[in-house]
């Protein structure tokens, strides 16, 4: 093995996943940072994106997680160009996301619900742009996906699926666990304080979300300034992976959607963003602890 070869020890050679991870998500954050304009919002995502105890648990292992992981927030950065105002779907871009969506389908199957949340994700990031040209090149890079996946499919269909049957939970528990991955951790046992606290803090984030939302929802002008908003693609595509996530069972096994841990911290910025100067101060001191 490669990383054997460089590093001899089956400690040290985890660097090599981690790596992979914390590239993909430097990639990613270069873009997304500086989409926020304050100090406090941007340390926030920092914060979540980085130290979160589910993305510290599982970035050093060998199995397909962390790999999938670093090339899945490569593949979103380069999709939805977060820092171009008036971005454009190029032929070379959409040849590239083929190649990447390939790539990661290689690494786990889990790449099928991946690419389903990025094309929603895609045709509302792009709607400045005609829709007929988009549409062709969304349909150049699944052409590319498709036929480079070819030879594995049957394999797919045959032997992987059928033996993984057992590996769906139900909706209840997939959403229950897959939630508690998010808020505290698999590290840490759900009623454990500090499990308890941190799914406090996680539930009042949602809730103050949800008023967000429906101030926004009322207020046109703000509604129509954040409905271009590059963070607004980004949010809808972490959504999306959730509720298929979820639906499918695989959340049963949270280190499934290890990717929306990084793709949901943008969220809660936002979420911590609205709140008074001195929440947001608490907010970032409990989650630097």
């Amino acid at each position: 093995h490669l990383a054997w070869r460089i590093l001899p020890s089956f400690r040290w050679m985890n660097l090599f996943p981690a790596l992979v991870l914390y590239a993909g998500l430097a990639v990613f954050l270069f873009q997304v940072v500086p989409l926020f304009a304050r100090t406090r919002s941007q340390l926030c995502l920092l914060l979540l994106a980085t130290l979160h105890p589910q993305l510290l648990l599982w970035s050093t292992t060998f199995r397909w997680y962390s790999w999938w992981t670093g090339l899945a927030l490569l593949t979103l950065t380069l999709a939805l160009q977060p820092r171009k105002p008036q971005p454009i779907l190029t032929t070379s871009r959409a040849l590239t996301l083929g190649l990447l969506l390939a790539a990661l389908f290689y690494l786990n199957y889990i790449t099928l619900l991946f690419a389903a949340a990025l094309g929603v994700a895609i045709s509302f990031r792009y709607r400045s742009q005609p829709p007929k040209s988009v549409l062709v090149r969304v349909l150049l890079a699944a052409s590319v996906f498709l036929v480079l996946i070819a030879p594995q499919l049957h394999t797919m269909l045959a032997v992987h699926i059928p033996a993984s049957r057992a590996q769906p939970y139900g909706l209840v528990v997939s959403t229950l666990r897959l939630l508690q991955s998010i808020a505290t951790s698999e590290a840490c046992l759900p009623w454990h304080p500090l499990a308890f606290v941190a799914a406090t803090f996680f539930a009042a984030l949602c809730l103050a979300g949800s008023l967000t939302l429906l101030r926004i929802a009322r207020n046109r002008a703000h509604r129509s300034q954040v409905s271009v908003s590059p963070l607004a693609a980004i949010v809808l595509f972490g959504l999306l992976f959730f509720l298929l996530v979820v639906v499918t069972g695989l959340g049963g096994k949270p280190r499934n959607a290890l990717l929306l841990i990084p793709v949901l911290a943008p969220a809660a910025a936002l979420i911590v963003e609205t709140l008074r100067p001195r929440l947001q101060t608490a907010a970032l001191l409990f989650l630097a602890l």
